[in-house]
Formats: structure tokens, sequence, C-alpha cells
């Protein structure tokens, strides 16, 4: 008889399996929504392997790399093989790929399963816009040769609500290009400036629908994994994620480690459990373990971003 393993669980039910972890909150880019980061310190490598040790024993057998941009991080490969090794099973990573090129195939060899490429516009005048004044030719240099050694990619792109009908068009065309799925995400409110607006997942289907033809019925969701549910228009998979008008939080199963190595069960509520602190305070991984089960038990039943957004932080220093 096969030995089940362990799950963590929240007071809701939620089995949380998949972990987000951000190797650093330095970035590259300065993208409108997105920000730097804001953490102080951050976990040695050893560090943030041990805690990915204890989550996977724990029954977490997905783990996406995060930052800030992960790419930054001089251990990024280094880590990816520790993790491969220690037997996740999905092991992917969000990157705005504009460090990409000279590190896929390495990252590939090391274990990286695919790619979660920040994609905004593709044009110059717009893309340097967006990220902060940066050229697109790097990062689709980035995604070309992901795609050339065998990672899976999908694209990330935020509509803004000044922009957002040129976003999709180019984002589009790119996908349709490049044959990969594209992803439209509701724009959070966490350290964006006030000026700066999103535009509605419902927005974006008319946008698409008016643009594209009628699409194809759901295709499908991310099974679990993610929040997205997928749709065909004009021969591109579109995943449509409505993190404010179509909350998710019911069968939400993530929890986030940031760089500085504070767990947080939830974007929104502030509530996070110092594993950094623990690991000085030389804590066994059994203690370690007890403090995680009920950190995780307590999460939140949903977020309330649509009462109340989360000004003293940004997307960078929580890890996306």
């Amino acid at each position: 008889m096969v030995a089940m393993k362990p799950s963590l669980t929240d007071r809701s039910g939620r089995v949380l399996d998949y972990l987000r972890v951000s190797v650093t909150d330095a970035c590259n880019y300065r993208c409108l929504y997105c920000g730097p980061g804001q953490t102080h310190g951050s976990l040695s490598l050893e560090q943030m392997l041990r805690i990915c040790t204890i989550f996977h024993r724990l029954g977490v057998d997905t783990i996406r790399i995060t930052g800030g941009e992960p790419l930054v991080h001089p251990s990024v490969v280094e880590f990816v093989a520790s993790l491969s090794q220690m037997g996740i099973s999905n092991l992917t990573m969000t990157t705005n790929a504009s460090l990409l090129a000279p590190t896929a195939n390495a990252l590939r060899k090391a274990g990286l399963q695919g790619v979660n490429v920040s994609l905004d516009a593709t044009e110059d005048i717009l893309f340097s816009e967006l990220s902060g004044g940066f050229s697109p030719h790097p990062v689709v240099k980035g995604i070309e040769k992901a795609l050339e050694v065998g990672l899976s990619v999908k694209l990330n792109c935020v509509p803004l609500r000044n922009t957002y009908q040129e976003q999709v068009r180019q984002v589009m065309e790119f996908a349709y290009s490049h044959a990969i799925p594209v992803r439209f995400i509701e724009l959070m409110p966490i350290g964006t400036h006030p000026s700066l607006h999103g535009v509605s997942i419902s927005d974006v289907t008319s946008f698409l629908t008016n643009e594209y033809g009628v699409s194809n019925a759901s295709l499908r969701s991310d099974s679990g994994k993610g929040p997205a549910s997928y749709r065909n228009f004009a021969g591109v998979e579109v995943g449509l994620i409505g993190a404010l008008t179509n909350c998710f939080c019911s069968s939400c199963n993530r929890l986030r480690l940031t760089s500085n190595g504070m767990l947080r069960s939830c974007l929104y509520h502030e509530d996070s459990l110092d594993l950094h602190t623990l690991l000085e305070q030389e804590k066994t991984d059994e203690e370690i373990q007890i403090l995680i089960r009920r950190f995780v038990y307590k999460k939140p039943l949903r977020h309330d971003f649509e009462h109340q957004g989360i000004k003293d932080m940004t997307l960078a220093s929580l890890g996306g």
C-alpha cells in the first residue's frame, strides 16, 4: 500500500499544494503597475532550499519561482536544479524574459519546465512606456530561445484602461505568430499609483469578441493549479483571470514566500509567518512544520481588494 503524502489544509478545507517562491525583489525593469521591491535582506540559497524541502514534505508539489525578476539572482539555475532533484513535480518560473535568452538552455537542463512571461506590449513605444523605458527586443529573444530549448511558454498581460486595446492587439498578434497561450489579468490594487487604472476582464472579453469574433466555449480551466479559464480567439488560446470581478478565492491553493522569508497565505491580508527568523533561531524542521500548519490553517477565505487595496507594498516585494 502506497503511503499518502501529508497535505496542508486550511479551515475552509482548501489544500495548499502550490508555493510561489520569490528569490529576489530586485528587478531590472520598472513596470508601471509593479514597482520596485521594498523588502530588506534576503534568504540565502541554502535557507530557501531548506524551506522548500519542508514544504515538499508537507505535500507541496508545485513551485513557481518569482521575483522581482528571478533571473537577476546569481544562483537561480542552481536553485532550479536543487528543486528538481528534490522531486518537485511542477517547476516553473515567472519572468520578464529580458535575461532569458542566455539562460534558457541551462534552466531547461536544470529541470525547469516552463515560464510565464510578463508581456504587456510588443511594439517599441508602448513597451517602453509600460516597462519604464526598455526595449521589447531582449524579451522577444528570450521567449524564442525558451521555445527553442523546449520550455513551455505562456504570456501574462495586465491591460490598463488607457492602453488596453492596443495591448491586446499587440500581444494577441505575438501569441498567434508564436503559437503560445496568453493570459489577460486584471490589475490588482497593490502599491499602484492612484492614477493607474486597470480594465475588467468582461471589458477585455468584449473587445476580444468584437476584434476577433465570437470565441469557442470555455476550453478548460487551469485544473486547480491556477485561476484562468481558457477560450479560443482567432486561433489563440486565451486565459482570462478576473482577480477582482470574478473572485476565485474559494479554490485558491497558493502560498507565497517573499525573498526575505515571510510566508503569506493571501496577497491581500497582512498576516505572515517569519520563516527567516525561525531559521535564525535554529528551529528544527519539525518545529517549523507545526508553525506552518497552524499559520496555513488560518488562511483567509477571500481577499477584499474591491473595497481596499494595498498601498505600502509593491507586487515586486510580494513576488507577484
